[in-house]
């Protein structure tokens, strides 16, 4: 670098620019692991978000069964082998008196 009339900084030697070099590419190495770090951070995020994600939907998710519409007369069994020509059985009505508790008396 040439001084000029207008500068004040004085011109910087070769060692003095060796050393900052040094600082430089040193800051530059540790910037560079620092980033091989976070980057390795985030995947992991992203791979734990990834597996939160994939667990909530096979708990709270659709279910993968499907009704088989031959299933559902399974349940009108009764009714399909009923004869409606009988009468319906009489229902008895059952009553009861409940005894209340005999509470004990407090004696002061």
């Amino acid at each position: 670098m040439k001084k000029t009339a207008n500068s004040t900084t004085p011109t910087p030697t070769i060692e003095e620019l060796l050393q900052r070099l040094e600082m430089l590419e040193k800051q530059n190495a540790e910037l560079e692991a620092k980033l091989k770090k976070q980057s390795a951070l985030e995947a992991k995020l992203k791979w734990t978000e990834e597996q939160l994600r994939l667990l909530q939907k096979n708990r709270f998710g659709f279910s993968s069964e499907k009704t088989n519409p031959d299933q559902l007369e399974l349940f009108n069994e009764v009714e399909n082998e009923a004869n409606p020509d009988l009468p319906e059985p009489t229902l008895e009505s059952i009553t009861y008196q409940r005894r209340r508790k005999v509470r004990g008396t407090n004696v002061n």
